[in-house]
This record gives C-alpha cells, structure tokens and sequence, in this order.
C-alpha cells in the first residue's frame, strides 16, 4: 500500500481504527489528538521509538504502528513531522517529475562509505549485481542541487513536491537528507523517490515525501514498475520493500517493490492494464511477534498484509502465487536480499520455483476462513 492507500479496517487490521477521544492521550507519544487506536495497536503521528513498523497516511505523512501495552501513556514527545506551511500549495505531478529527475540527475550510484558498508553487510559478495538493477543513488552535492533548483525557478515547485523542508531558507525534507534515494521511474521519468536511512540504529528505516500520492501524480507507479511492460507471460514478483526487489532482480527474477508491501489500487489497476496475469507474491519468511499479552498472532506481519495484498489481486483478476522460505531451526527471519546473501541467485531461484497457488497457501498457513466472502 502507498500513502494514499493504507486504509485502516481494509488493507490492514481487521479492527476499524478508532481515533483517541478527547481527553485520551497516544500510548505511544502521549498527545492528544491526531493518533488512533484499535484493542491491540496504536497508529501515533509522533513518536517512532519501538514502533514495530512505519507506513504514511493519505495526506502523505509518516506513520508509526506500536502494539499497545496497557501502560500509562508519557510525557507527549516531539518528533519531526510535516509542517501545515503557509507557502505549501498543492502540488503540479508535472512538476513533481522535473523535480524528482532533476534530484536522479544530481545523484550517483557509488555510495558513501558507511552506506557501502551497509549493503555489503546486506548483500554481501552479490552487492554489486544488485547496484547494476537498483535505481538507487546518493545526492553528491547538497548545495549544488538547491543552486539548481534556484537557478531554474524550481524552489517553490519542490515544496510542494516535498523535497525541501519549510522555512525562509530552503533546505532538504528528512525523506532525502544523508539517506540512501530510491527513484520510482515510468517511462524513463521519476514519479516519486523515498529515502532509507543507511546509518546504523536510525529510527526511521524508509521515509516517503509529503504529500499524498494521488496529488503528487504518482499513486500508481511501482518501484521498477518499466518492468510490468515486459514481464515474461504476463508473470511478475511483487516484493515488499526495494531492497528485495533488488535482490530478485539481481537473480533474474523480474520483480516490482512496494512500501513494506503496501499497494494502492491505482497500482493494482496499474498491473492489469500491463497485461499481468499472474503474480508471485515473496514473504519474509519470519516468526509472528508477540502480542503485548504475551500470546503469539496466527500470523506474522508479512503473512498478514501479504494475505491482504494477495487477496486484492485476486479480486482484481490477477493469479496469485505466493513464495515463502522454509526456515531452518534457529533462523530468525528469511528475506529475498538475506537469501541472495547466503545462497546467491539460485538460492531464490528455488524459493520462487516452489511458490504454490494462494489456495494452497492460505490452507498451509490456516488461513481460509479469512478468504471466506
């Protein structure tokens, strides 16, 4: 799912989500207002300390999910988020996309060292096939690129596309200052760009522009979504994240990444109008976590919104294949660019080759009654 598209009660929990009242405060950051909450979760505005994972909302802004834990709210703490600025407008996509293709033109794929070391760290001896498929980059020159956008009249249209951050002097947003960017191209021009942090013990691992993506013109683009068009048979992978869709990539599986596996249905829409047929769904193979009660879900969080992704396929008219790896005893967590780590291309050449019908998977995680109308 996108920023404009996490619908709470459709894509995600089952639970609707209840906005606080108004004399309740946030479990996790201690405000008033703004956050919600179901009987197990916290959807806060603020605070992104132990969040168990990070979406945005349908205005574009970042949002940290906690599992509740029945404490006494803290004291309310302040974390960055979108200011409400008087010179934000709402933003021109054409614009958006001169922008976006202006910051890809001042970035270079060779990446400073502490974020070289992360992806050897994740990688490991495949690091460079995956830098040939990723459409990634690193800003050189701050200055450079805000003397450009000055110079071409394009200051207040990147504001609005959420590139610079409010106040009197232009500065980079927190989505693209010192993060490794991710450009979402269609058609050779950039539609949307997140950033991840590469920084060891970032609070935040991925974060996306302000502003919703139907208003920046993007709400159905994928990342690597050229691919769609030449997917063989109609047969493409989805993964959740833009690493692993590197790491399938690196290994010839044709792949397109989501944010944290989230999809809109402008990018389903996207899909069928490609002409894709079938689509094979990689999960991180991983234990469910805890509930703050102690007692384990019936599924892990990539179960649980690959099961929600996989259905909307379905609906959408597109055969779904799901490919989960087996995990050995004592192995935490499993992933496409952990995979392609360890045991190279073909290691998840072979986990794609026994992807099964969602039929087939949803029996073998018990999963039925919940494909039940």
């Amino acid at each position: 799912m996108t920023a404009a598209t996490y619908r709470p009660g459709h894509d995600a929990p089952r639970e609707p989500w209840q906005k606080l009242r108004a004399a309740e405060r946030c479990e996790a950051c201690g405000h008033r207002g703004w956050c919600m909450h179901t009987g197990d979760k916290v959807w806060c505005m603020r605070n992104p300390e132990g969040a168990y994972a990070t979406t945005t909302d349908s205005a574009g802004a970042t949002v940290y999910l906690h599992y509740r834990t029945g404490q006494a709210p803290p004291a309310p703490v302040h974390t960055l988020r979108r200011e409400e600025r008087p010179d934000w407008e709402r933003p021109d996509p054409l614009a958006c996309r001169v922008v976006y293709t202006m910051l890809a033109e001042h970035s270079a794929p060779e990446p400073p060292p502490a974020a070289a070391e992360a992806d050897r760290r994740r990688f490991g001896a495949h690091v460079a096939a995956v830098g040939r498929v990723a459409d990634a980059g690193y800003l050189r020159d701050e200055a450079a690129f805000l003397r450009a956008l000055r110079e071409a009249g394009r200051v207040r249209d990147a504001r609005n596309a959420g590139l610079l951050a409010g106040g009197s002097t232009p500065a980079l947003a927190p989505a693209i200052r010192g993060r490794k960017l991710y450009f979402w191209r269609r058609g050779g021009q950039v539609f949307d760009v997140r950033g991840r942090a590469y920084q060891a013990g970032a609070a935040v691992k991925v974060l996306s522009l302000a502003g919703s993506r139907e208003d920046r013109g993007c709400a159905d683009v994928w990342y690597h979504h050229d691919l769609l068009a030449d997917a063989p048979g109609g047969h493409i992978r989805i993964a959740g994240g833009h690493e692993k869709a590197d790491a399938l990539n690196a290994a010839d599986l044709p792949a397109v990444g989501t944010n944290e596996g989230q999809a809109s249905d402008a990018m389903l829409a996207a899909l069928t109008a490609a002409g894709v047929c079938t689509a094979t769904l990689h999960l991180d193979g991983e234990e469910p976590k805890p509930r703050p009660d102690g007692t384990l879900p019936p599924h892990s969080e990539g179960q649980r919104l690959g099961l929600a992704l996989a259905a909307r396929l379905e609906e959408a008219g597109i055969a779904v294949r799901v490919a989960e790896p087996e995990r050995p005893a004592g192995v935490a967590k499993l992933d496409a660019d952990s995979i392609l780590r360890d045991h190279g291309p073909e290691g998840l050449r072979t986990v794609d080759r026994a992807a099964v019908p969602l039929a087939v998977y949803r029996r073998r995680v018990g999963a039925e009654a919940e494909a039940a109308p």
